[in-house]
């Protein structure tokens, strides 16, 4: 056999190759060797059952075998119980992230919908200019830095990002009331530097 790519060799043999070139014998060589690892048999590390590789997963970074099986139960389990950041390689020495592409190829498509659906909804909690629509859904963009008013990308609704309702300027929000009898000590007094004793007073009716 040839030097494959990565080799030294293949590197100074393919010095002077076009890009296009490159890639189109490096992605060959890839698909080649996963025809083969799928021809192969494999023992599932979780039941150690022995499987057709095209009833398993290998993880791409790490390199672990697993058969569909137990690795569907798996990430089912992770996605209802909203652990979408945790579809991780099973092996116990292994932190591996599971790719989009192998979560796919074991869930079914309405788990695969939910798992998106959370990763979305995760990854927007953490970005702190995003807030999620309460009319539709869709991302929301903050309009300026610490303030409360974003608009919808999707149905442009204008909304307070603090009581999630219609825009309403700088008057205090409708549901203060309700949301000061809710608070403790530390929330009221982060309401009272927020709308001023008279504001908080005034929604407080």
């Amino acid at each position: 056999g040839g030097a494959a790519p990565g080799d030294p060799a293949w590197r100074d043999w393919a010095g002077g190759l076009p890009e296009e070139v490159l890639e189109a014998v490096a992605g060959a060589v890839v698909a080649q060797t996963e025809a083969a690892w799928a021809g192969e048999v494999h023992a599932c590390a979780v039941c150690f059952d022995e499987k057709a590789g095209v009833d398993c997963v290998r993880f791409h970074s790490c390199g672990h075998t697993f058969c569909k099986g137990c690795i569907a139960g798996y990430f089912q389990s992770q996605v209802a119980d909203g652990a979408v950041a945790e579809l991780l390689c099973p092996e116990p020495s292994c932190r591996a992230a599971a790719t989009p592409a192998e979560v796919k190829a074991v869930l079914s498509e309405e788990d695969y919908e939910a798992f998106e659906r959370l990763s979305l909804q995760q990854s927007l909690q953490s970005m702190k200019d995003v807030f999620v629509c309460p009319r539709c859904e869709y991302p929301a963009i903050l309009q300026e830095e610490g303030g409360r008013l974003a608009i919808c990308g999707e149905c442009s609704f204008s909304f307070c990002v603090e009581c999630r309702c219609a825009w309403h300027g700088l008057s205090a929000c409708a549901n203060l009331a309700a949301r000061w009898r809710k608070a403790g000590p530390a929330e009221r007094d982060a309401l009272t530097a927020k709308y001023g004793a008279k504001g908080v007073s005034r929604g407080r009716g």
